[in-house]
This record gives structure tokens, C-alpha cells and sequence, in this order.
């Protein structure tokens, strides 16, 4: 079983603390929300898209639950 779970990206390391973790299956970043479609870093940084960087994560609920990652990801 799958499931997902998506955060605002706080660190460029988030991608790293959560391929480590038992259970998590895929982790992918990029950009949620915001009014420009496709937009670029430099956009996303100009503060005027309104897109916030994102982490995407797959985990196996059987091995590790959304609550310990959304601990996890409030730690990091």
C-alpha cells in the first residue's frame, strides 16, 4: 500500500532525511500553489508567483506512519 504525504520544503536536506527513513518509498521536490504555470527557481524566489517549494513523499503506512513523518519534517 501507498500512500502520500506533501510539505513546504524548509531545507535543501529534506530530500536526504526522508530517503532515509524505513518505509519511505520516493521523495520528489518542486513547487505547490502560486498563479505562473511551470515556474522557474528564479521566479519562485522573486516572491511573485505565489508558489512555495514543496517535498513529495510515498511512504508505506504499514512501516511508518504520517504522523511520524509530519514530526520529522517539524524537527528538521
Amino acid at each position: 500500500m501507498r500512500e502520500q504525504a506533501i510539505f513546504k520544503r524548509r531545507l535543501l536536506c529534506t530530500e536526504a532525511i526522508f530517503q532515509s527513513i524505513h518505509g519511505v518509498l520516493s521523495v520528489e521536490s518542486g513547487y505547490i500553489g502560486g498563479h505562473v504555470s511551470s515556474p522557474t527557481y528564479d521566479q519562485v524566489y522573486s516572491d511573485t508567483t505565489g508558489h512555495a517549494e514543496a517535498v513529495k513523499i510515498e511512504f508505506d503506512p504499514d512501516l511508518v506512519s504520517y504522523d511520524d513523518l509530519l514530526d520529522i519534517h517539524c524537527d528538521t
